[in-house]
């Protein structure tokens, strides 16, 4: 999926995983890397743990669900 420069400006300042003793740096740098650490965390420990997973990545990837802060 494209996203746009703000697309990912915001996954820069909300989502992308940073670097605990230095939060200028980003663990992560494509939103896709985001859907698998938020898919992985979401599936863990469930009942078919690998087919949610893959469920929940793909809605992620397919723009149905995206993570969110309160």
């Amino acid at each position: 999926m494209n996203y746009s420069t703000n697309a990912i400006k915001s996954f820069e300042k909300l989502y992308y995983a940073k670097d605990t003793k230095n939060p200028d740096i980003f663990l992560e740098d494509k939103p896709e890397q985001v859907f698998h650490r938020v898919a992985k965390f979401i599936s863990d420990g469930v009942k078919d743990e690998k087919e949610w997973y893959e469920r929940f990545y793909g809605m992620m990837n397919d723009g149905y669900f995206r993570p969110n802060t309160p």
